[in-house]
């Protein structure tokens, strides 16, 4: 997901909630990305990433259960609209 978001999110708020929540996590100290938001002029940008500095957002849990030897992997995107 930070790969399909990277360069596309334009606000401030969404794009320090990104840093400071996710790659600032021990999980993600090692991996070396250059998150960046998206300063252009260009508004064509994706539809995907528009719902999602604005309403949106996605969650990944790892389970490890004691009776499977891979773990379970879920992944969840949610879109909410206020009005």
């Amino acid at each position: 997901m930070l790969n399909l978001i990277n360069g596309k999110l334009r606000s401030e708020n969404r794009f320090n909630q990104v840093i400071n929540n996710i790659l600032n996590h021990d999980r993600y100290k090692g991996i070396n990305l250059n998150f960046t938001m998206n300063l252009t002029d260009d508004f064509n940008n994706h539809w995907l990433a528009g719902f999602s500095d604005a309403d949106a957002s996605f969650q990944v849990k790892i389970l490890k259960r004691n009776n499977r030897k891979k773990p379970e992997i879920r992944l969840n995107y949610q879109i909410d609209q206020k009005k």
